[in-house]
């Protein structure tokens, strides 16, 4: 008999482009903007994609963008293994949509707002997938360096145990099923998916991801991400 930690586990990736990005200030999307030659979202997709373990990427989005996103599908040659499912209303309601359009044991959740995926997502797919435990995930973030003071008290936070949060994050999908439906019913609602682990008890591991692993919101990011999408294109 074979060790269940033996047996190969199928991946989803689910790359969220949903969102309305508002604080951005174009007439579309942001994840739609073209960051050096190609959308925001296609960085992400195309890292994705091309990652070891990844069998399949379920692409959410807004259903007024679908011919866009599909067409972009085609141009950057990702039809073969990607699905398209609809956003929903709110984050947490789209991850959901992900999970129930996805086939794989674990998901990998990306927002598209992240077009440069760390490539230490490699350790945190290792890690999930040898792990037979469904009630544990793996996120990236970066520990915390700044020092942090109370805006009311101004006493001085302890950093040492702090992170900030990136994606991917990855967990088993009947478990962020669940605890999707838990936050609805218990009308819980969390920035993040392993918010939503945490509230069923799950564990968590971190991985340090990448300053490069911006969330572009605003026009004052995009300097700074056109500086390490160039530079990453003459690393190629």
């Amino acid at each position: 008999m074979k060790n269940c930690s033996m047996i190969k586990k199928k991946l989803s990736a689910i790359l969220l482009i949903g969102g309305s990005g508002k604080r951005f200030g174009t007439a579309s999307p942001k994840q739609y903007q073209l960051l050096v030659d190609k959308p925001v979202w296609i960085w992400a997709a195309q890292t994705l994609y091309a990652t070891d373990g990844i069998d399949e990427l379920i692409v959410v989005c807004d259903l007024a963008f679908c011919d866009t996103v599909l067409s972009d599908v085609e141009k950057y040659g990702l039809a073969e293994r990607t699905h398209l499912t609809g956003g929903g209303a709110t984050r947490q309601d789209s991850v959901l949509n992900g999970c129930l359009a996805a086939t794989g044991d674990i998901v990998i959740i990306h927002d598209g707002a992240r077009p440069f995926v760390p490539k230490s997502i490699a350790k945190a797919i290792r890690l999930i997938s040898d792990s037979t435990d469904e009630n544990y995930c793996v996120a990236m973030g970066l520990p915390v360096t700044d020092t942090l003071r109370n805006a009311k008290t101004y006493d001085t936070i302890n950093r040492d145990e702090l992170w900030k949060m990136q994606t991917p994050q990855l967990m088993y999908r009947s478990q962020l099923i669940k605890a999707l439906h838990y936050c609805k019913e218990n009308k819980i609602i969390v920035t993040d998916d392993v918010a939503a682990m945490h509230a069923i008890g799950c564990r968590l591991d971190f991985v340090v991801g990448s300053r490069d692993n911006l969330k572009m919101t605003t026009q004052d990011d995009l300097p700074f991400a056109e500086f390490i999408a160039k530079r990453l294109f003459d690393e190629q």
